[in-house]
């Protein structure tokens, strides 16, 4: 489980897409993002997808 509030909002396309492949590298199969409401990652990555209904947290997949 990863807590990522107010991080990424900080970052370029390309620097939020290599944190994230790292992340998600790094994490267990089936692992959890958890980023703020405001932030979106779709579109930036393979590895990371939503969860349906569930505001700001994300699946994680070393894909």
């Amino acid at each position: 489980m990863v807590f990522y509030h107010n991080v990424l909002i900080y970052f370029d396309q390309e620097t939020k897409r290599q944190i994230l492949d790292r992340i998600a590298k790094m994490s267990i199969i089936d692992g959890v993002i958890y980023l703020g409401g405001e932030v979106t990652v779709l579109g930036i990555t393979d590895n990371v997808e939503f969860v349906l209904g569930q505001r700001g947290i994300y699946g994680l997949f070393d894909k």
